[in-house]
């Protein structure tokens, strides 16, 4: 599959499990904020396969999730792969199972991972079914909202790697 020179932005969790929606939520915002002829803004559920297939369609790629690490909640973790492989405990991290870390792994294989995949993981506390987002997490998800857009307006053009 031949990839555009769109960014793309994935935002991952279930909206109805509390803090499992962080993903999701900066997803949401980035869409209403940034171009759609630059970026593309998409939520999904956390299945391998299709973040696989969705990210293939670009060379640069941002994923949005929320974790459960042991770490604080609202903690922030931002992991370049160009830079660092995802934490072997990311299956164990993800608040989807192995969906993202199998993801990452088979893209890899396939020589598919994008030139540039960066994943935001912010910790959660509470994943009940109805839940409201936890305030440690929603000013979590402020913030993930404002370094991805400055990434995408600032940092990926003045580094060119990948970028058409």
């Amino acid at each position: 599959m031949s990839r555009s020179s769109q960014i793309i932005v994935i935002g991952i969790g279930n909206p109805d499990r509390g803090d499992d929606a962080a993903g999701r939520l900066v997803a949401r915002a980035l869409g209403q904020k940034l171009s759609s002829h630059v970026v593309s803004v998409c939520e999904m559920s956390g299945e391998a396969l299709a973040l696989v297939e969705k990210m293939t369609q670009s060379s640069i790629v941002f994923i949005i999730d929320a974790c459960m690490s042991g770490q604080k909640s609202g903690d922030i973790k931002r992991i370049d792969l160009r830079d660092q492989d995802l934490p072997s405990q990311q299956g164990d991290m993800s608040s989807h199972g192995f969906g993202l870390s199998a993801a990452i792994d088979l893209a890899n294989i396939l020589g598919q991972l994008p030139a540039i995949c960066i994943i935001y993981a912010i910790e959660g506390e509470n994943y009940a079914l109805g839940a409201a987002v936890s305030p440690s997490v929603q000013q979590a998800i402020d913030k993930v909202i404002c370094r991805i857009e400055d990434e995408i307006v600032n940092f990926i053009p003045m580094k060119g790697a990948g970028y058409a």
